[in-house]
């Protein structure tokens, strides 16, 4: 079944991609440079570059710090899987 979600469960959702991306970053080393660049666009961070689409979280190879992307190449495979919660 599906349901135009409203304004209230579209809040919900995007506070819990939000705190999904910080609790990335904090993984990786990287909290200080947690930030939004678009709301619309929903990529996350300053210098390293973390984005989320129907496909998962997909961290930016041209962005990222190596010490980023080897950090998150670690703990990627359990954040895919969040996507059963």
């Amino acid at each position: 079944m599906t349901f135009r979600p409203t304004d209230n469960q579209l809040k919900e959702l995007g506070l819990r991609v939000a705190e999904e991306a910080y609790e990335i970053f904090c993984k990786c080393g990287a909290e200080a440079d947690f930030c939004m660049q678009n709301p619309s666009g929903a990529i996350f961070g300053a210098v390293n570059r973390l984005r989320i689409t129907k496909h998962g979280w997909h961290a930016s190879e041209f962005h990222c710090t190596d010490r980023f992307l080897n950090k998150w190449r670690e703990i990627s495979a359990d954040f895919q899987s969040k996507k059963d919660r």
